[in-house]
């Protein structure tokens, strides 16, 4: 045999190419192909709702921080919370942030109770600490306060009467608001109802202390 021919090859012995890469190395270059791509639409989805989230947030959704004590036991000073005016109705019974465009705290977030809505009528019981509702139809009540009664802060001789004459029929558009700490609240009793459309926001949420964290009227 001569050792300088090289041996022939068989054509069925050699891997038909064309010119292509092996399989094995497409197959690893089209898995990291797709590794990137989905990487890359999961980047995109968690982009897409984090940008939404803050869009809900600062339209839907504002943080307050408490100013004062007129909602104590309910509420404190730097007691942080979330607010949200959509599709909202004002109702008996609700915490809201109202910022007034006029008069004593013209501009400034006040933290007040809705105690009555349009076409009410208040009547209050300042020695005992009771507040009566007359209803557009003529039915008076005591207001239900059950829900929340042990929050509310009754303290001194009675309840100030301030500047309001009762009964009070609250104007339509408007809402009676009182803070929770009652002898210590300016409030609708010495600043008249408020207009709906000064509402910002109903309390829905306190955020901070942590300690606290819940709904505001547990």
């Amino acid at each position: 045999m001569d050792e300088n021919k090289v041996p022939e090859t068989s054509l069925e012995e050699l891997p038909e190419t064309n010119g292509e890469q092996p399989a094995n190395v497409q197959d690893g270059a089209a898995t990291q192909k797709n590794t990137l791509k989905s990487v890359y639409e999961w980047l995109e989805i968690i982009c897409v709702a984090v940008a939404l989230m803050l869009v809900i947030f600062m339209f839907v959704f504002r943080m307050v921080e408490v100013d004062g004590h007129s909602m104590n036991n309910t509420l404190h000073h730097k007691d942080r919370l979330i607010i949200s005016n959509a599709f909202y109705t004002p109702k008996a019974g609700d915490i809201v942030v109202v910022v007034m465009d006029s008069g004593k705290y013209a501009n400034t977030p006040l933290i007040k109770r809705i105690i009555a809505t349009e076409g009410q009528t208040i009547e209050l019981d300042t020695v005992n600490w009771k507040v009566f509702i007359t209803e557009k139809d003529g039915t008076k009540h005591e207001l239900d306060e059950s829900a929340y009664d042990s929050l509310i802060n009754r303290t001194g001789e009675d309840m100030e009467n301030g500047v309001v004459q009762y009964p009070y029929t609250v104007p339509e558009g408007c809402v009676f608001v009182m803070g929770d700490n009652r002898n210590r609240s300016d409030d609708s009793r010495n600043l008249g109802a408020m207009k709906v459309e000064d509402i910002v926001g109903r309390v829905l949420f306190r955020v901070l202390p942590l300690e606290k964290i819940g709904t505001v009227n547990e």
